[in-house]
């Protein structure tokens, strides 16, 4: 069977498979920098610190400055690609993280170095729904969207892992502002790239906002929904910069139970905006909670990110602050994971072709348990081999399998006109997963044990872990509906059973909506 062709509208260009391929290779790119982002900046923070004269708690922000603007632009960046196109919301992401890395790179003091960081988490927030946008219109039927969204997910711990090896390489061989000038070299290149390939249509309306739709004709930078992005923008902010300093303040104190609070008023005032505002106009429409399977996944979104974060973040504490390793030796240590990212993912995407994929994810539930057992009793160093590299390679398999397939399940049943949304909405319960679990596993291993080098805080952290992702595997199989393998059902076989019954633009319709005519 040939590879359906991308959502366009019947008169549109033939775009080439080179054209396609160039761009989809641009979406990789753009999620592994994002991802690089993160790694690189765990490495460099010490030498920043030590060079810029930045305390431990204001050093926080190095990292949290960038998680907390790119969590909170996300949906209305994926809003903006729904009406607008995803190709300029791509690039624009692209440039930002491009012209603030190289700002960055050049700051010698920690106000412009933590804003610089901050609005460079809003171009990496632009970038990532309108790059599942991009994956969603150019491959839009199964198995090649399922690839495509399985190798996405696959890059995302890939990125993190190599970019602490890279970060490492720049502090030890060269200065840290170079570990930002390769993000400036590398963003602007790949901005280079889709500029150059990605074809006129990736600008337009995703299909259900089609140039003569009525919808089309509503939307327009005066029918954004200001007030909507506003509260939730607001809402995220102040929520993860609650979680986000509970750990180093205390979760009493009034710089964490205010922001706290006002972040609920703000949720609460958000949703019901959303309700009253008209659907078309809506960041995040209500009916999207209607889609098969969306809030569950959506929950699901929370966990696979925390649990990299926290261990990463858990096992790098100890063996740097208990056991005096280097910075390139703890990125030695961290190696497992990027071996895992590199054997689970193809076996990710044999599993997605053959096995439904509720018990793909219900698969990677039972190994992501199974290895985490084996975490809270390294107490040693010689316990390295022996129970934290099985331990992290079983559960990042599992956890891998999670991320993967939930990403591919998301949007088997989904319409391409809000696959931006619906990526924002997914990225952003991950960021909010990370956000909330590192500062819990952090208050924990804080809080328990005598002293900050006793096991005991790690290991019930790490039980804590434990637990929420036992939590989730029995929601999965409770509540998940039934979603086939990626190669049982496609959008192509349906619409070859009604061929010569509809005329071309009823056809252009219903591949706009693709998933929603399974049941002809």
């Amino acid at each position: 069977m040939s590879s359906p062709s991308p959502v366009f509208p019947p008169d549109a260009p033939t775009v080439t498979p080179l054209s396609r391929g160039l761009v989809l290779t641009a979406c990789f790119l753009a999620q592994a920098i994002d991802s690089y982002n993160a790694g690189a900046f765990f490495i460099a923070i010490p030498p920043i610190a030590s060079q810029l004269g930045i305390d431990s708690d204001t050093s926080v922000w190095l990292i949290s400055a960038y998680q907390l603007t790119f969590a909170s632009f996300l949906l209305g960046s994926g809003r903006l690609a729904d009406l607008f196109g995803p190709k300029y919301v791509f690039i624009g992401g692209l440039l930002v993280m491009s012209f603030t890395s190289l700002g960055a790179g050049f700051a010698r003091s920690e106000v412009p170095l933590i804003l610089l960081r901050a609005i460079q988490g809003i171009g990496a927030a632009m970038n990532l729904p309108s790059a599942i946008a991009l994956i969603i219109r150019l491959c839009p039927e199964q198995p090649g969207q399922a690839r495509a969204l399985a190798v996405f997910s696959t890059i995302s711990g890939v990125g993190g892992i190599v970019g602490v090896f890279i970060g490492a390489a720049f502090v030890v061989d060269a200065s840290w502002p170079w570990v930002l000038y390769f993000t400036t070299i590398y963003t602007f290149a790949v901005a280079a790239l889709v500029l150059a390939c990605a074809p006129s249509q990736l600008a337009q309306p995703a299909p259900g906002f089609a140039p003569n739709s009525s919808a089309h004709k509503r939307v327009g930078l005066g029918r954004i929904d200001i007030i909507g992005i506003f509260l939730l923008t607001s809402a995220l902010i102040l929520f993860i910069f609650a979680v986000t300093s509970g750990s180093a303040t205390g979760w009493g104190s009034a710089r964490v139970i205010a922001p706290l609070i006002i972040s609920v008023l703000l949720a609460a005032a958000f949703t019901f905006w959303e309700h009253w505002v008209d659907e078309i106009n809506a960041v995040v429409p209500p009916s999207i909670w209607q889609f098969k399977n969306f809030p569950i996944l959506v929950g699901v979104a929370l966990l696979p990110i925390m649990w990299w974060a926290a261990v990463q973040f858990l096992f790098s504490w100890v063996w740097q602050q208990d056991y005096g390793y280097s910075s390139v030796k703890t990125a030695l240590h961290i190696l497992p994971l990027l071996i895992v990212c590199f054997v689970a993912g193809p076996a990710t995407d044999v599993l997605q072709k053959k096995v439904p994929l509720k018990w793909v994810i219900v698969l990677g539930q039972f190994l992501l348990i199974v290895g985490n057992i084996l975490l809270p009793f390294a107490d040693g160093p010689n316990k390295f081999w022996r129970l934290v590299v099985p331990g992290i390679i079983i559960a990042s398999s599992g956890n891998l399998f999670i991320l993967a397939t939930a990403n591919v399940a998301l949007f088997h049943d989904f319409p391409a006109s809000k696959a931006g949304t619906a990526a924002a909405i997914f990225a952003c319960a991950n960021q909010l997963g990370s956000a909330t679990g590192s500062a819990i596993v952090a208050t924990i291993q804080a809080n328990v044990g005598s002293s900050s080098t006793d096991f005991s805080g790690t290991a019930a952290s790490l039980w804590f872990l434990l637990a929420v992702n036992a939590v989730a595997a029995l929601a999965i199989l409770v509540f998940m509906e039934h979603v086939p393998a990626t190669e049982v059902g496609t959008f192509v076989e349906a619409k070859q059973s009604v061929e010569g019954l509809v005329s071309n633009e009823d056809t252009y319709e219903m591949v706009a909506t693709k998933r929603e005519i399974r049941s002809v």
